[in-house]
């Protein structure tokens, strides 16, 4: 090997350690928490469906916050079976559109699934979001997505369902909420999809198990996306960054 050809070998290899290093040091500054920054003025709404896509289930929420002034769109992502921190990018890209439209910042309320898409996007751009809230959202992962991923077939478990299943890497990889004023997770008790259903809790974010607090009675996985008691507390969240006693405003 000639000198000169040493010489850029040398370089190189240097480079690449250096870049190494500093990887290193970013990753270990990196925050354990995130919370978004925009502005806390009126703000759009993005809502994010569950597992399998579909708007219908956030309809009656949509139409709540409608009613009370605020712009709410429900974002179509598809079947929602991919991988959850790429459909958080096409949130974020959603939130920037609408911030360019005029709106000072951007809520994203979650649902299920979309309560972790919520905080990918999040963490794509912060600078877009003013507050998250989430409902029967699986923070620490399900055990039914468990069981789907320890079967390794990717049809009856595709990537979003082995990125719900505890401990998965993924789930892993959010950081925590540092600021509970921008953070909601509501979640029942009686949940049948979410299990258990305390996978809802999140470190750092206003919790409300709302079949104690709002007494709204059995709440299934289906049935506290359609409680009007949920949407209201949901609405006064978004609102002002605390939930009244008895959740209702």
């Amino acid at each position: 090997m000639s000198a000169r050809a040493r010489t850029t070998l040398t370089a190189a290899l240097l480079l690449a350690v250096i870049a190494g290093v500093v990887l290193g040091i970013r990753w270990l500054t990196r925050a354990d928490t995130m919370d978004g920054t925009a502005p806390l003025g009126d703000s759009a709404v993005i809502l994010i469906p569950g597992y399998g896509g579909g708007s219908q289930s956030l309809a009656g929420l949509a139409d709540e916050l409608r009613a009370s002034g605020r712009s709410a769109v429900i974002v179509d992502l598809g079947d929602q079976h991919g991988d959850i921190r790429g459909y958080g990018t096409d949130v974020s890209r959603l939130a920037a559109q609408l911030v360019a439209d005029g709106a000072p910042g951007v809520d994203l309320v979650g649902y299920s699934e979309g309560g972790l898409i919520a905080r990918a996007a999040l963490e794509a751009d912060p600078r877009l979001v003013r507050r998250i809230a989430t409902v029967a959202s699986p923070h620490a992962g399900t055990a039914l997505a468990g069981l789907g991923a320890m079967l390794a077939d990717s049809a009856a478990c595709p990537a979003a369902c082995q990125q719900m299943a505890p401990d998965s890497e993924f789930l892993g990889s959010l950081r925590m909420p540092g600021d509970a004023t921008r953070w909601l997770s509501a979640y029942s008790a009686t949940d049948d999809v979410i299990r258990p259903p305390d996978s809802s809790l999140l470190d750092g974010a206003t919790n409300v198990e709302v079949t104690g607090a709002c007494a709204t009675g059995p709440l299934d996985h289906g049935g506290i996306i359609r409680s009007s008691q949920v949407w209201s507390l949901v609405s006064e969240f978004l609102d002002s960054g605390t939930v009244a006693a008895g959740c209702t405003p």
